[in-house]
């Protein structure tokens, strides 16, 4: 996701919707991809959350995850994915 979130601005619900119908949620792994100015990070992250929110809750109201689901699979592309793949607890 990290290419994406930063570019994508409005557009970055619809790069979740795109990732998550695509992707099982356990190699979904969500970063910024920000350089440089310390905004773009700050800026990046908060956007990338957003979306992810934004269609999560899409997927509570079209009953395909319930809230337990949905928070877990936050937590999971959040933090738990990166955990797994850098062979470390945060």
């Amino acid at each position: 996701m990290g290419l994406a979130i930063p570019f994508a601005t409005v557009d970055i619900p619809s790069v979740w919707r795109q990732a998550l119908s695509l992707t099982p949620i356990s190699k979904v792994l969500f970063s910024t991809d920000a350089y440089s100015l310390p905004d773009i990070y700050w800026l990046a992250a908060r956007w990338g959350r957003w979306g992810l929110v934004q269609v999560l809750d899409e997927l509570m109201m079209i009953g395909a995850f319930t809230q337990k689901e949905a928070l877990e699979a936050a937590h999971q592309i959040l933090h738990i994915n990166a955990e797994k793949l850098y062979e470390v607890e945060l």
